[in-house]
């Protein structure tokens, strides 16, 4: 009798586990995809960066708290689903396009502002090599998601790596 009163709690303690483990909300494919996006931006600056150890463990932080901001000032500009580009009024299109006029100078303020914070960790060759991963990677990402057939009307560099300058004319 024993036995069976131990397996009986053995069992109902491994269902009800179970139930609530299955009952456990998953992370929404949305931001299930953002954090992928995210581990693979964080290894795409730093493969092109080539932080030494201690620039990275400076580095980061304020890296994350900028795109963090960045994300903010993205996040309250999304059109909502459904609306139609061409059914706003006149008034309502100037709104629209002097909010993103100030988003724009907003960025720029935060980048601006960032860029001080970063020269206080790292030299000023991988801020510009930053600039040149950012654009890189949202390059190989959009290739990615768009099928891969866009290619950038410069061509010739990649990799977040800045083009060569021109060759000097012969006289």
């Amino acid at each position: 009798m024993r036995n069976t009163c131990n397996l009986f709690f053995a069992l109902l303690f491994s269902f009800i586990a179970s139930s609530a483990s299955a009952q456990a909300p998953a992370p929404p494919k949305g931001e299930e995809r953002g954090e992928r996006v995210e581990a693979l931006r964080i290894a795409y600056i730093t493969q092109e960066l080539n932080l030494t150890p201690e620039e990275a463990q400076q580095f980061w932080p304020i890296y994350n708290e900028f795109r963090k901001k960045l994300d903010a000032l993205d996040d309250d500009m999304q059109r909502p689903k459904g609306q139609n580009k061409a059914a706003v009024s006149d008034k309502e299109a100037a709104e629209i396009i002097e909010k993103h006029l100030k988003r724009d100078e907003e960025r720029v303020k935060l980048k601006r502002e960032y860029t001080e914070k970063f020269k206080k960790v790292i030299p000023l060759q991988k801020i510009l090599a930053l600039h040149y991963a950012e654009r890189g990677f949202k390059r190989q990402l959009m290739q990615r998601t768009h099928g891969g057939g866009h290619h950038h009307k410069g061509g010739g560099h990649h990799r977040g790596t800045p083009p060569a300058p021109p060759a000097p004319k012969g006289k």
